[in-house]
């Protein structure tokens, strides 16, 4: 079977069968060729990223997936309801080297993400890093974040020029257990850089 590459990222495709040897060398032309295509993985429930379209999150695994892509770094998303992330071991959103410069919003009704549960050996947080991001009205609850040798926050463990703007927290706990190489345990920003940005 040959030109078959990964089609759980969506595209076009197509599979070709040739008679081969006892080695699987093909001895002769493909006697059947097939085309066909896969739908992109829906990773949220509308949207288009952008400002006037924000990518819908409604569900702790859309929550997840805002890592799925670098491109989505610094896109807009929105909440269309309140997030219960119970049960589900949530790994920080992280872009790499690339901070996330985006938006996300929990629109005027301030939706509620609960229950987020972060344990990892590095740092912990929502997200690992954030500059000239913007997270607003939002309620979180019930956290508990957990760093076993990093810093240790809710929204951003390191952040540049973030917007964080009527952010309710309830409940939530924060650790880091590495105290002798000065880690830090933060509310919402563990190590933050105020010079472009604020917390309101």
């Amino acid at each position: 079977m040959h030109g078959l590459t990964n089609p759980s990222l969506g595209g076009d495709y197509s599979v070709s069968f040739f008679t081969s040897d006892a080695a699987g060398v093909a001895i002769d032309t493909p006697f059947i060729n097939a085309a066909f295509h896969v739908n992109n993985p829906v990773l949220f429930s509308g949207g288009d990223g952008s400002a006037l379209n924000p990518w819908l999150i409604a569900s702790c695994e859309q929550l997840q997936n805002i890592d799925n892509s670098v491109d989505y770094a610094d896109d807009y998303f929105v909440l269309t309801g309140n997030i219960d992330c119970t049960s589900i071991s949530f790994s920080p959103l992280d872009f790499g080297a690339v901070p996330f410069s985006g938006s996300l919003s929990g629109l005027p009704e301030r939706f509620a993400i609960s229950n987020l549960s972060i344990s990892v050996n590095s740092d912990a947080a929502l997200f690992l890093k954030g500059d000239n991001a913007k997270i607003e009205n939002i309620t979180l609850e019930g956290a508990n974040i957990t760093s076993q040798s990093g810093n240790a926050a809710l929204i951003f463990a390191e952040s540049s020029g973030v917007y964080i703007n009527n952010v309710t927290v309830k409940s939530t706990q924060i650790f880091t257990l590495d105290l002798i190489n000065s880690k830090s345990a933060g509310g919402l920003v563990a190590l933050l850089n105020l010079e472009n940005g604020s917390l309101a």
